[in-house]
């Protein structure tokens, strides 16, 4: 099932941004011996490449949906980075 899926990605998306926040914060703290450190950065490196790519992936889900059906052209958000927009 297609919604199944979704849901499932979703899901996987907020829990690796949650484990990603977490390592950030152990990281931050100063507890982590030099090791532990190299460690927790490396997968926090593959969280963040993994929260990328799902973000990338709704973003190109989006851009077809917002192309199909009608001659829809996508505009970027408002958060986008400035001078980018057109008026």
């Amino acid at each position: 099932m297609a919604s199944d899926k979704s849901k499932k990605e979703g899901s996987n998306f907020e829990e690796d941004l949650q484990k990603l926040e977490a390592t950030v914060g152990r990281l931050e703290d100063g507890s982590l011996s030099l090791e532990e450190s190299l460690k927790a950065f490396e997968e926090g490196m593959t969280l963040y490449r993994r929260c990328v790519e799902a973000l990338e992936k709704a973003r190109n889900r989006v851009e077809v949906l917002l192309k199909r059906g009608e001659e829809l052209t996508t505009q970027p958000l408002s958060g986008d980075i400035a001078g980018t927009e057109e008026e």
